[in-house]
């Protein structure tokens, strides 16, 4: 995925969205490439202030932005959808989450302005401590302990329209497959082999029984640290209700042996953690169309260790 530039857009005087005369203004690095939001750290009078604003007007023609929408509903544009996002993860969850300052148009953008949390992001979650890995652990559980029946993008449990049926849910994903294969892999034969392999091998999936809130674009940059502790969670625009059991496969692939390990004592001190066994080659293969970590090679993706059941 390439990262979207405007200079003139990175150069704005951000004074009208805090209403605050700035003391400074610093536009923030981008931490990957593709990284969808353009984020600026704000120092008024008063306080410090964080202010994101999508790099994309409509979802970008890459595997993510796509198949995010095709199988959530999910944009990172919609940001009117932060305040239910942050309202729950800070309800629900074991990580500070920034309070939510406002959302505001201007010059025909979406902007969103919230609380300063210390801290900087964080490289790799192989790095934090057994306690840090059991609280991340914890937090990941309590979130999947938030049950809906529905899946989609995320939003107040007050909307009238909530998501798509959970019967629904694996018809989906295998039309966004289709999609994403035909899309973007149309040239690539090891995408065509694994999906093929993977159709062929699974007679049928279980069915969907709940969602939760889950991270679909899972990295360690979405989590500040300080001193070798989580400060916060801050990265938040693509949290949608899905199975967690897509999360995790996810995040067993982010982690290695050991913090496989400390990462599940923290989840099993709040609950059972869900087996993948049924559903691992499914979600790998999804999250490889969606370059959940970029153009990683397909036989090494799909054959990573398992570390949990």
């Amino acid at each position: 995925m390439k990262t979207y530039r405007d200079p003139a857009f990175e150069s704005l005087d951000l004074s009208p969205i805090v209403e605050l005369p700035i003391v400074s203004q610093r536009l923030i690095p981008s931490h990957h490439p593709g990284q969808s939001n353009y984020i600026w750290e704000i120092t008024t009078k008063n306080e410090r202030l964080v202010v994101r604003s999508p790099r994309h007007r409509t979802p970008p023609d890459e595997d993510f932005s796509q198949g995010a929408l095709r199988l959530f509903e999910a944009t990172g544009k919609d940001l009117n959808r932060a305040d239910a996002i942050h309202r729950d993860l800070h309800e629900h969850g074991a990580i500070p989450v920034p309070h939510v300052k406002a959302v505001k148009q201007y010059l025909g953008r979406p902007f969103l302005v919230v609380q300063w949390m210390p801290g900087t992001s964080l490289c790799s979650f192989n790095l934090l401590s057994d306690d840090q890995l059991q609280r991340l652990g914890k937090h990941t559980a309590r979130l999947h302990q938030h049950r809906q029946s529905h899946f989609g993008r995320f939003g107040s449990i007050h909307q009238i329209r909530l998501g798509q049926p959970l019967d629904q849910f694996f018809v989906r994903l295998w039309s966004t497959i289709g999609f994403l294969l035909s899309r973007f892999y149309s040239s690539d034969p090891n995408a065509h082999r694994w999906v093929a392999r993977i159709q062929t091998s699974v007679a049928s999936t279980p069915a969907l029984l709940a969602t939760a809130p889950i991270m679909l674009d899972m990295d360690p940059s979405q989590f500040l640290v300080h001193n070798g502790t989580i400060t916060a969670l801050v990265d938040t625009e693509f949290y949608v209700w899905g199975p967690p059991e897509l999360e995790l496969t996810g995040l067993e692939l982010l982690l290695d042996g050991s913090t496989a390990h400390a990462f599940r004592r923290g989840y099993e001190a709040i609950a059972a953690l869900p087996p993948l066994e049924s559903v691992r080659s499914i979600f790998r293969l999804v999250l490889r169309l969606l370059s959940f970590q970029g153009s990683v090679d397909w036989n090494t993706w799909m054959t990573l260790p398992a570390h949990w059941p």
